[in-house]
């Protein structure tokens, strides 16, 4: 069954502190164990032949039920134990042995004493595939948290009071960092995942060479029986059925579903997009219109192109379209502090239109900004929406913007937290500059754009 909080950024689907490589190493030296025994086993079924009465009840001891120091690795039914009763069960009944027989049995000991050898180098091997599993996993996790902490704390500020939130701490502006973090952790993750899936599969194709090694074993040793009396063919016949028959991965797939320290092989990697945080979802975060636009400098006349996102309560020019790596605005106007001045028409050969910062408003007072158009309709649509969003008051902005844009916001209990919204970041402005197209912005701590000569 699937965790419910698989989709969870705070929850990963693999240990991020397992030591596959030790348990994996510790099982295949129970395999070795195995084999040992079942060398021992056939070389003295062979000298059995010789003194059969003598050697069944020696037989029958030799294998152990179940397997030594094998833990709870394998299951007691339905899988390679299963041999080990069927061994002593028969020994009980057996009496002769062909001189034939010892010859062929004799044939299979070489093959498993040269497979034990090999798994004694793939242990050493396994053991040396440690490091994969040094990870960072959960300290993204951590970092993680953090960023996710600093998104609800900027949608619950808001949510009070949009004036004593900088541009920079837009919830669109802070959820593009959050899933830049994320990315992080997710490609730690997943590396780690692969790790595992990687030892998981090399292990299985091990453990399925010696299950078939085993079977080649025990299928030659089941001819020799059937030509012994109805006892010897009844237990050759169960040997087929429940060890000949039985998948190679039976014991593998069993086991790995029960041990903690592997990954169910069926649980997929994770995506991004089915990642689920606080805040992902908030209207709030979420663009009302992005494209290119062109703005005229303050002094040069002319107009810089510039891609601009429109937000419900901001609207953000950055240098290019690429939201991964661009996360940082050249300038943010809080729509609340400004209003829309005059358009072109239909017949005009440009499609500008202004805006204006109100002169009641605390920010962009007396600066106006023209902006230009590719066409009159797209111009038209970046005019209504602004307008729309300009016309609604500081006190009725978050309850009709939820209902007109779509939006969520939180309602919290308490103030912003002082980390954003100290006395000293509210009162004292904190200049910041960066060069666009021959002018300079100059921003204030809520980070909105004043141009200056350049």
């Amino acid at each position: 069954m699937r965790n419910p909080d698989e989709n969870s950024a705070f929850f990963t689907p693999v240990p991020v502190s397992g030591n596959p490589t030790d348990v994996l190493s510790q099982r295949f030296s129970v395999w070795r164990k195995i084999l040992k025994e079942l060398i021992a086993y056939f070389e003295v079924a062979a000298s059995a032949q010789d003194s059969r009465s003598k050697e069944c009840a020696r037989l029958g001891g030799i294998v152990t039920v179940p397997f030594r120091d094998t833990g709870d690795m394998f299951l007691r039914q339905g899988g390679i134990q299963d041999t080990t009763i069927m061994l002593r069960d028969y020994h009980k009944q057996a009496t002769l042995h062909a001189a034939d027989a010892a010859r062929q049995i004799n044939e299979i000991v070489p093959r498993l004493k040269e497979l034990r050898r090999d798994l004694a180098l793939k242990i050493k091997e396994i053991k040396g595939l440690s490091g994969d599993f040094k990870n960072s996993v959960a300290k993204e996790q951590e970092l993680t948290k953090k960023q996710v902490a600093v998104l609800t704390e900027a949608l619950s500020a808001m949510a009070v009071n949009p004036h004593l939130v900088s541009g920079k701490y837009d919830p669109y502006i802070v959820k593009l960092a959050v899933e830049k973090q994320l990315r992080k952790q997710i490609e730690e993750e997943n590396y780690l995942h692969q790790a595992y899936l990687n030892i998981e599969t090399s292990g299985k194709a091990l453990e399925e060479i010696v299950v078939k090694e085993i079977q080649q074993a025990f299928d030659m040793y089941c001819g020799l029986l059937n030509r012994e009396g109805q006892d010897t063919l009844d237990f050759a016949h169960n040997l087929t059925i429940n060890l000949v028959g039985l998948p190679p991965a039976k014991e593998w797939d069993d086991f790995v579903r029960r041990d903690p320290n592997f990954v169910d092989p069926t649980i997929p990697v994770r995506k991004l997009e089915n990642i689920f945080y606080p805040g992902r979802d908030s209207g709030a975060t979420k663009p009302i219109r992005a494209g290119q636009l062109e703005r005229r400098t303050k002094y040069l006349k002319s107009y810089t192109s510039a891609w601009y996102v429109l937000t419900p309560t901001y609207l953000h020019e950055f240098k290019t379209s690429d939201r991964k790596n661009d996360l940082t605005p050249v300038m943010s106007l809080l729509l609340q502090d400004c209003h829309l001045s005059d358009h072109s028409d239909a017949s005009s050969h440009s499609f500008k239109f202004l805006m204006k910062g109100k002169q009641t408003g605390q920010f962009h007072r007396g600066h106006s900004w023209m902006f230009r158009a590719e066409s009159y309709e797209q111009m038209m649509v970046w005019y209504n929406d602004i307008k729309r969003l300009t016309q609604i008051s500081s006190d009725e902005s978050l309850e009709k913007n939820g209902k007109s844009m779509s939006l969520r916001t939180a309602t919290p209990s308490t103030r912003p937290s002082s980390e954003y919204y100290s006395k000293d970041v509210r009162t004292m402005a904190v200049k910041k500059s960066a060069s666009v197209d021959g002018s300079r912005l100059s921003y204030d701590s809520s980070g909105s754009g004043v141009e200056t000569n350049y």
